[in-house]
């Protein structure tokens, strides 16, 4: 219900050119993984009555 995509890391590696302009392409992207996110989220509940 609540489990939404985890990225593992982000390139935040900003670089720019004498002029000011973004070099890198990859900035603000997953990379360096053959999967950029984490496994879903595995929740167990248990409920016991005693009486």
């Amino acid at each position: 219900m609540l489990n939404s995509v985890q990225f593992q890391d982000v390139d935040r590696t900003a670089r720019f050119d004498p002029s000011g302009n973004q070099i890198n392409a990859n900035f603000g992207t997953a990379i360096g993984i053959s999967n950029p996110t984490r496994p879903p989220r595995i929740l167990q509940m248990a409920l016991r009555f005693n009486f």
